[in-house]
């Protein structure tokens, strides 16, 4: 039959069904009456030939059946009639049906949940065109005690000339995320997460501005870069939406810029958290401390050429940076290291999420076996109409679907309850649970793909947990059903055999994800147990982010910063004069702080018969902090050995240093380190113009500290590596505030 033949009878099947059983009936009648008129003919009486005729068509209803099982649309009709019978089954038994829902519920509910973010997570593509071949370079310095760390302006500089010259790489650009003041526009100052970019940036990761235009190559000149980029949220939220926002000035920390553009909505920068909503170029100054080669900040992103293969990328950077390392003693045992961009973003939460699914799964197939229990209950009531039904005829392929299509509005009831459970089960986490530097924090939803998840999840559990049911009952002969069953093997026995099994499989599972959560507990309770050197009871913090135009950073050519030290001067005064402050201090970062921080290479003093570190490479980093001398009493840190500091430490004072017991047994191998020097800056004949500090070592409970006399030249690497190894760069003094 041709398809367009197929598609009207199909058609008037399902929609005109009345009349297609009634020409039915008719043709049933007719078909009958004729095989009844031609036995009268052949001499039968009347009454005969009509019983003759209904046994010769195997009944009238069966002959209509048969019909119906040949003709378009038959597989739809069934499908309703079996789906309807099971409504009808729910009906009856309200509380099996409250019950199995609610059990199904909550199984499907934690599903979704957790696949909402393993969707937004890992299995979305990154917002980016041909984001597979966005990279991110970083500087890689094995000698250091790291895996890797951002990149130094002048390194990211020669890399991008170098790419350029090749055809590796189609662009490269940096940015280093920052805090700047907002205002100029007539309203309250506004502090925003802004972001200081190259101008190579945008086409490399291929956005383009939704207003006016993005920054050009000639803005990184200093003098030139007063130029900004606002995001849609801050657009909308502080200037209205206005159109003609583009051309208007505005003042970033005091100083006046140019509204050049605005971002497209939704547009994400690397799922920073809070949200970047600012934009300006990335330029230094002349004489710039931080446009050198010891100050690692940048965040680097490149993409790859067309054809070209990760390995070979990595080989050609790793080139660039030999011939900076071959220019510059500053750079010896320096490297490059390429991390896709995906890997970089979620690589840290992939195996935990994969983890917590199969938890979730485990829960989902635990629910599954409590429904089939509940069902094996409700199919002996109905084992005699399924062999009833039997014996007129419908085989077991038929009584199978029908057993499974029963179950179906069970299984879509339990996935329309647990998407409603899993809605507020997500809102739980991205508003408790999931940290907000969470990857991709922003796109967790329930969207299309998780609705489509959930349907095929309920689909799926409704055939898990119809099977056994379906099975069992279907072992059972017709004639042994009628009977009640028989000798030996009862129906009864198979049952509570199938039940057991059940059983056994649910107290399997849960035993598995009891011993997980056991472990969980376990973990956290030792944790808690930790002491972490500090008590941050009754302790309050206030970030105190000073603007660069009126309190500048220190420079080769202004090594103390006398107008922020006077700021925190008064704060410390003012506040330690309110009523109930025990103690107050300021300090560069808490502890357990995370992000990029400051650090510095050091040395041990030769005279204590320390050998001098032979190359660059060698010389080892440490994690370098400010503090006040209140700092550590305001947040209750012990002290081990020798003293904290005191009001006597100024700049003109010998410097002095407090160190954590770490880095005393790592660098002083169990001898006394009070008194000991150390120096902060690598040795003059491996990095020239470096200014020599000695310190006296304090072991204490926190990680190693100096006060804010402290040498101005730093040291750029990332925040996650080792604390006695890694150096970081604080974006502005904390405040640690009252401890009543």
């Amino acid at each position: 039959m041709p398809w367009l033949a197929r598609l009207r009878s199909f058609k008037r099947n399902t929609l005109q069904r009345a009349v297609v059983e009634r020409e039915l009936a008719d043709e049933a009648s007719s078909v009958c009456e004729l095989l009844a008129e031609e036995k009268m003919r052949q001499g039968m009486a009347p009454a005969a030939a009509r019983r003759s005729a209904r046994l010769e068509l195997g009944g009238v209803e069966s002959w209509k059946e048969q019909v119906r099982a040949v003709r378009m649309g038959a597989w739809l009709e069934e499908f309703g009639r079996d789906v309807g019978h099971g409504v009808r089954i729910l009906r009856k038994n309200p509380g099996f049906a409250v019950v199995a829902v609610l059990t199904l519920a909550l199984g499907i509910s934690a599903n979704t949940a957790i696949f909402s973010v393993v969707s937004a997570v890992l299995l979305r593509p990154l917002p980016y065109p041909d984001a597979e071949r966005l990279v991110m370079a970083w500087t890689l310095a094995p000698g250091e005690g790291f895996s890797r760390s951002p990149t130094a302006p002048p390194d990211f500089r020669e890399w991008r000339s170098q790419a350029a010259a090749g055809k590796v790489f189609t662009g490269m650009g940096a940015f280093a995320v920052v805090d700047l003041n907002l205002s100029g526009d007539g309203r309250e100052p506004e502090r925003v997460q802004a972001a200081r970019v190259s101008a190579s940036l945008w086409p490399t990761i291929g956005v383009r501005a939704a207003r006016g235009r993005l920054f050009l190559e000639e803005e990184e000149q200093f003098g030139r870069h007063r130029e900004a980029i606002l995001g849609d949220g801050l657009w909308r939220r502080r200037f209205g939406g206005s159109p003609e926002i583009v051309g208007r000035g505005i003042e970033l920390d005091g100083q006046s810029y140019t509204v050049v553009g605005v971002m497209p909505e939704g547009m994400p920068f690397f799922d920073n958290s809070p949200p970047v909503d600012l934009w300006v170029p990335l330029a230094f100054a002349p004489a710039d401390n931080f446009n050198t080669r010891n100050n690692r900040f940048l965040s680097v992103v490149a993409r790859l050429g067309p054809g070209v293969r990760f390995e070979q990328a990595q080989a050609e950077l790793s080139l660039a940076a030999r011939r900076i390392e071959l220019q510059d003693r500053a750079n010896a045992g320096y490297g490059a290291l390429l991390v896709p961009l995906r890997e970089q973003v979620v690589g840290k939460v992939r195996t935990v999420l994969l983890v917590l699914f199969g938890a979730v799964g485990c829960v989902l197939l635990i629910a599954c076996a409590n429904v089939a229990n509940l069902l094996l209950g409700r199919a002996a009531a109905r084992a005699r109409e399924l062999a009833l039904r039997s014996s007129l005829g419908a085989g077991r392929g038929r009584l199978f679907r029908q057993l499974l299509l029963e179950n179906l509005p069970l299984g879509l009831l339990g996935g329309a309850a647990g998407v409603a459970l899993a809605w507020c089960g997500q809102r739980l986490l991205v508003t408790w649970l999931l940290p907000a530097r969470f990857p991709r924090f922003n796109a967790i939803a329930i969207d299309g793909e998780v609705l489509a998840f959930t349907l095929a999840v309920s689909l799926l559990t409704t055939a898990v947990f119809g099977l056994a049911p379906a099975f069992h009952t279907l072992r059972l002969g017709p004639h042994e059903a009628l009977r009640g069953g028989g000798r030996g093997m009862s129906p009864g026995r198979r049952r509570r055999r199938l039940r057991g099994s059940l059983v056994v499989a649910e107290t399997a599972l849960t035993l598995v994800l009891l011993l997980g959560a056991r472990l969980l507990i376990k973990s956290f309770a030792v944790l808690r147990q930790l002491d972490p050197g500090f008590s941050a009871a009754r302790v309050l913090t206030l970030k105190v982010p000073l603007p660069e135009s009126k309190y500048p950073l220190p420079t080769l050519r202004r090594p103390s910063p006398e107008r922020a030290m006077a700021f925190f001067d008064q704060v410390l005064e003012r506040m330690g004069g309110l009523p109930g402050v025990q103690a107050v201090g300021i300090g560069s970062q808490l502890p357990l702080g995370v992000g990029v921080g400051w650090g510095k290479y050091f040395y041990l003093d030769p005279a204590d018969g320390h050998p001098l570190p032979g190359s660059l490479a060698e010389v080892p980093t440490v994690l370098f902090k400010l503090a006040s001398p209140g700092y550590f009493r305001a947040l209750g840190c012990r002290l081990r050995a020798g003293r904290l500091f005191t009001a006597q430490d100024t700049p003109s004072s010998l410097p002095v240093a407090v160190v954590n017991e770490a880095f005393a047994r790592r660098w002083f191998a169990g001898r006394d380190p009070v008194g000991r020097r150390l120096v902060l800056d690598a040795p003059a004949n491996l990095l020239p113009a470096t200014i020599y500090l000695t310190h006296q070592s304090l072991p204490g409970r926190v990680l190693p500290w100096t006060p804010p006399t402290a040498s101005p030249r730093p040291s750029w690497k990332p925040s996650s590596s080792s604390p006695t190894r890694t150096t970081a760069w604080p974006s502005s003094p904390g405040c640690t505030g009252p401890r009543a």
